[in-house]
């Protein structure tokens, strides 16, 4: 389990150990290429509400996580706080010819002469904001929402339903925000507001890579891989050099003992290890051991390493006064 920051860009890193010839290569490359187009979505985002917050108090939490174990886990992109209201968006940052229906609840999307439906961006926001309700408990400020889509050459059909949420284009966002209610409430205190819901926030969870995608660990590219541009290194004498881009990789173990454990599980065993790191001993683990990143169990002949849970999650914000 690893916060969001150190997960934003193990998809690359897993996929630069897969061998193109695999069979959930294709998978895993739309898959990355649809999480880098998100990523960018969210940073056209972020820079137009920069633009619409620049002259009032707001806190802004970036990829807001919550889990529930054995109930419930919601995502929202972007939470905005203000004195006057709490703004919730979801972020879509699809191309192609888009068609939102209301009955079933789909978002349909044709491009490349392909049809594919995806989850509707409606019925997500609606369950997120029932959720976060519960968060807010008592709390007076109201909480408005928008869905916004940040790729400029999506065309989307005009709905044929009532929109339970607004639907935004993202230059339209600072717009939208300024006809907000400007009004404060004098029993919101909004620093201790961000303290308490940030205090609710958990690491995303999900099953370690090689189950997730249906690679075995035994597939996978061994070696060390460079941490500035996620390839492949090669070892020369005793030095791992990028073949991309040439750096030297020796200094970058640490990072790529801990993205084993997110490619092939929690708890792992030093044969384990030594799969994708041949030349790795376990001196080479003290320093994470002794920062607490990593756990030891069991005795010296069944020993095995675990990542620790990190207890929490730092979430970008921004602060206007």
């Amino acid at each position: 389990m690893f916060s969001p920051e150190p997960q934003r860009n193990s998809l690359q890193m897993f996929l630069a150990r897969v061998p193109s010839t695999h069979a959930s290569y294709p998978l895993l490359l739309s898959m990355k290429s649809n999480q880098l187009a998100g990523r960018h979505g969210e940073e056209r985002v972020l820079s137009y509400l920069q633009e619409a917050l620049h002259n009032q108090s707001a806190y802004v939490l970036h990829d807001f996580h919550m889990r529930i174990p054995n109930a419930y886990s919601i995502q929202i992109d972007f939470v905005i706080f203000t004195k006057s209201y709490i703004l919730l968006l979801e972020v879509k940052n699809i191309k192609g010819h888009i068609r939102l229906q209301h009955a079933p609840p789909q978002l349909v999307r044709t491009l490349d002469g392909i049809v594919q439906a995806m989850d509707c961006p409606f019925t997500q926001m609606t369950r997120n904001v029932m959720h976060f309700k519960k968060l807010l408990g008592n709390q007076s400020v109201p909480v408005y929402t928008a869905i916004v889509w940040a790729n400029r050459s999506a065309v989307i059909d005009p709905l044929m339903f009532e929109a339970p949420h607004p639907l935004l284009f993202v230059k339209q966002l600072p717009a939208f925000i300024s006809n907000l209610p400007n009004e404060e409430s004098a029993n919101v205190s909004l620093r201790p507001l961000v303290r308490r819901i940030q205090s609710k926030a958990t690491p995303f969870w999900q099953t370690n890579m090689c189950e997730r995608y249906s690679v075995s660990p035994l597939d996978l590219l061994n070696g060390m891989q460079c941490m500035a541009c996620y390839s492949m290194a090669k070892l020369f004498e005793k030095t791992w050099v990028c073949m991309n881009c040439k750096c030297r990789v020796n200094s970058m173990l640490p990072e790529n003992i801990c993205l084993l454990f997110h490619f092939m599980g929690e708890n792992l065993s030093m044969q384990m290890l030594q799969q994708l790191i041949p030349s790795l001993r376990s001196r080479n683990l003290q320093d994470l051991i002794q920062s607490k990143r990593l756990q030891i169990s069991g005795n010296r002949r069944n020993r095995s390493y675990h990542t620790v849970t990190p207890k929490q999650v730092k979430w970008m914000e921004i602060n206007n006064k």
